[in-house]
């Protein structure tokens, strides 16, 4: 990786430093397995070569110094790290044909029969803790239940991939992507987020109860535990449900639940207020809706103007005029090939679902997967997408004239 003169003007004076003094106040090691001690000739007016081993060293020694942790045994814990060459294959593979999305596909995968009959079990299992959970921060259940089933399945599915080893590769050796350095600077603040989560206390207590923190299994990506926490995400919202003075979001299932619960509370869940609206079905609603319809998974229109773009029909009692909604589109693909459109007005709890991941698809199949489950267990719980709302296909055939933009865009094979 090369950087220049201009962007490097600080970590050049860092480098010469650091190579002249041979230690800062806790700089007491050898670098990294693989790593070479940066010299003031290799660094010249215009350019400073390093190698990924040199960034992350430099990385550690950041963090070490930023977060008063022993350099020393940061690069200890580091100096075994094994490249995840199919991580970054997953995260972003190889070019390829532009692939249109298909929420029936995706919708019949979510609702698959083993996954409802695991959601039954777990619900029955923990029906005491979800309804305490739902009864003190007002996080239905369904959801609860929804998040977990579609992530891991209970816990089924969790990853393989050591997190500190993926997040090292996507930090450092991020795929030749357009993103990739924003994309490479998100994985190594989710680095130093793992660092800071695993050395609770602030400092490294134990060294091997450190490093088994920092290798534990991880998805891909390096999301972790039964809710698929991000290292971030851990320390912001990870709660310990079970309040035994340790968050486990791997072996403890009421942590993971309650933290989702906190997670939908802290990002602006409204209690009692439905979902989703269902949208007019007619062929001005349809007109209306496609000419607004963006993608965009922020709410940006009052359900007052909806109701005079007759893309809704009344307001329901209990809601406020002002209030601001999204349209969530969602493009089907029939088994005869036919495309269509199905919408719906997302209100603030949807939004708020997609905080935790942005997908409309994730969204709806978290929704419509948790109420099946509930239906199952308590027929009197109302599924948010029983209702029937428009699609596309009943009416002209008109294409959306969103495609292509966030929410539903199709994944292109990079």
């Amino acid at each position: 990786m090369i950087f220049t003169k201009k962007f490097n003007i600080v970590l050049t004076t860092f480098c010469v430093v650091f190579s002249l003094t041979g230690s800062f106040s806790r700089v007491d090691a050898q670098p990294i397995a693989g790593s070479k001690t940066i010299s003031s000739k290799e660094i010249s007016d215009d350019t400073v070569i390093l190698s990924q081993a040199q960034l992350l060293d430099l990385f550690l020694i950041e963090v070490g110094l930023r977060k008063n942790l022993s350099i020393s045994t940061l690069r200890e814990v580091f100096a075994d790290v094994t490249p995840q060459l199919t991580a970054k294959k997953y995260i972003a593979p190889p070019p390829g044909v532009i692939s249109k999305k298909n929420w029936l596909k995706y919708r019949q995968n979510a609702q698959d029969s083993s996954r409802v009959q695991a959601g039954q079990k777990f619900w029955r299992t923990y029906q005491v803790e979800l309804s305490q959970i739902e009864k003190s921060t007002g996080i239905p259940a369904a959801l609860i239940v929804g998040i977990l089933g579609i992530e891991t399945i209970y816990g089924k599915n969790m990853g393989r991939f050591p997190v500190r080893d993926v997040l090292v590769t996507l930090a450092f050796d991020y795929p030749d992507t357009p993103n990739r350095i924003a994309r490479s600077q998100m994985f190594k603040e989710q680095l130093a987020d793992l660092i800071s989560f695993c050395s609770p206390s602030g400092q490294i207590d134990n060294p091997m109860v450190f490093k088994e923190c920092l290798t534990q299994p991880s998805s891909f990506a390096g999301a972790i535990g039964m809710p698929q926490f991000m290292p971030t995400s851990l320390l912001k919202y990870a709660t310990d449900g079970d309040k035994d003075g340790l968050i486990d979001l791997r072996n403890s299932p009421i942590d993971a639940m309650a933290s989702i619960a906190n997670f939908l509370l802290i990002h602006g869940w409204v209690v009692d207020q439905p979902i989703l609206l269902p949208v007019n079905r007619n062929i001005n609603a349809l007109e209306a809706v496609q000419k607004i319809a963006d993608g965009d998974p922020n709410p940006k229109w009052t359900l007052s103007q909806l109701k005079a773009m007759k893309i809704i029909e009344t307001i329901p009692q209990g809601l406020n005029p002002t209030e601001l909604a999204l349209i969530v589109d969602l493009p089907e693909i029939d088994l005869k090939g036919n495309e269509s459109t199905t919408y719906w007005v997302g209100l603030k709890n949807f939004e708020v679902i997609t905080q935790y991941n942005r997908s409309f698809f994730y969204a709806m199949a978290v929704t419509e997967f948790g109420y099946t489950v509930a239906n199952l267990i308590d027929d009197k719980i109302t599924n948010p997408v029983s209702f029937d709302t428009l699609n596309s296909a009943k009416r002209e055939k008109l294409r959306s004239i969103n495609n292509g933009h966030r929410g539903h865009k199709p994944q292109k094979r990079l």
